[in-house]
């Protein structure tokens, strides 16, 4: 025997049910841009805190530290977590490993490009073009032989530098006011 569902009872059930997919959709686009805001915030604070710290570095990291590394924390590694990390939230160890591989692999790409081009007098006048392209395509090997959050672990990385003195002295280190009153 069929049971037969009157008309406004129908329709009350169309109702429920069109509003529980109505609220369903708000609240899954409110928690999308919510996350999206998130994770966009964090970006630039993470930015900007390795920013300061390495403008606030002695010199000695600048010396310790190929310039290829550092411009990659701020160009690759940036861009993962801008562009890969909201969408992915999670990933699995072994990728993450895989990642750091690659991160280390890239860098003495950018190193050598940057030497490369810092100092493309002296390897044209000693002939040394082949060798150094040699050497970059080993470099660039080693990079493509590998294939995410790791790009957030090596930018933490920056934030623990070593920071000069404070850019405003104590009371008792001061000169006066009206310091210097001739000269």
């Amino acid at each position: 025997m069929a049971s037969v569902i009157d008309h406004d009872t129908r329709n009350y059930y169309v109702y429920i049910y069109s509003g529980l997919i109505g609220a369903l959709f708000v609240t899954a686009l409110m928690r999308s841009t919510t996350w999206f805001m998130m994770c966009m915030r964090a970006s630039v604070n993470l930015h900007n805190s390795i920013f300061s710290r390495l403008l606030r570095a002695p010199i000695a990291v600048f010396d310790n530290n190929p310039i290829g590394q550092m411009l990659n924390r701020f160009s690759k590694d940036m861009g993962i977590v801008d562009e890969m990390l909201p969408t992915t939230g999670i990933y699995m160890k072994s990728a993450r490993d895989i990642k750091r591989f690659e991160g280390i692999t890239r860098s003495p790409v950018f190193t050598h490009v940057s030497t490369t081009l810092n100092g493309l007098d002296s390897v044209r006048a000693y002939g040394a073009q082949e060798a150094f392209e040699h050497q970059y395509y080993i470099y660039q090997n080693d990079h493509t032989a590998t294939c995410q959050m790791t790009s957030v672990e090596r930018i933490i990385e920056y934030q623990r530098l070593p920071q000069e003195a404070p850019l405003d002295s104590d009371d008792t280190h001061r000169p006066p006011p009206d310091w210097p009153s001739k000269g």
